[in-house]
């Protein structure tokens, strides 16, 4: 499946595509990306992470330096964020932002669903960082190809739930997540919300 991809993207005139072997690498690269992004990153994390991809120190490291991109590129560009909270490290890792509360970091969510689905980061609107499963991980750089991305991302961000649109957090709306996915967590949810701007519903 992963080479059937790779020819059909190859096959495009004009494209620029790498391929990575596995996903530490993968996000490593990403994190990299993100932080020297100029203009604008748009994040769909929308997958449940394959178990043995997210295992072992390497995985752990890449995490880390991908969310710390994060709030370091929000803090000076734009960072569009859609969530399907899939798994509790996708819980964790809204947590965490929301906590930090970068300036320009926005996230929306759907609800979960089992259609299988690809996923993407898109760099200033002009590279498409892909992901899927089993074990698709690569980079892709065609102006209509992007285009198509782009266009794809903002149809979902206008119909996305707002978490966090601008500097405001809908407080309700985070609670419900937090409570919804762990209930273990919810006494805690008021310590990690009282610096964030709240938005009355």
């Amino acid at each position: 499946m992963r080479d059937q991809v790779s020819q059909t993207i190859r096959s495009f005139r004009g494209v620029h595509f790498r391929k990575f072997n596995d996903s530490p690498e993968f996000v490593r690269y990403l994190a990299d990306r993100i932080v020297r992004a100029k203009r604008s990153v748009d994040d769909l994390t929308w997958i449940r992470e394959m178990a043995d991809e997210r295992q072992g120190g390497k995985a752990i490291e890449a995490d880390k330096r991908y969310h710390d991109a994060i709030v370091a590129a929000a803090n000076n560009i734009v960072y569009k964020e859609i969530f399907m909270f899939t798994d509790q490290p996708k819980i964790e890792k809204l947590k965490y932002l929301i906590e930090k509360d970068p300036r320009y970091y926005r996230c929306g969510y759907f609800d979960n669903s089992e259609i299988p689905r690809p996923a993407f980061i898109i760099i200033d609107r002009e590279e498409v960082l892909l992901y899927a499963t089993p074990h698709i991980f690569c980079s892709i750089r065609h102006p209509e190809l992007t285009e198509a991305f782009n266009h794809y991302f903002s149809a979902l961000w206008n119909k996305a739930t707002k978490i966090k649109d601008g500097r405001l957090v809908n407080k309700q709306t985070y609670d419900n997540i937090i409570a919804r996915a762990s209930p273990q967590l919810t006494e805690t949810v008021a310590s990690s919300t009282e610096q964030a701007p709240v938005q009355q519903s």
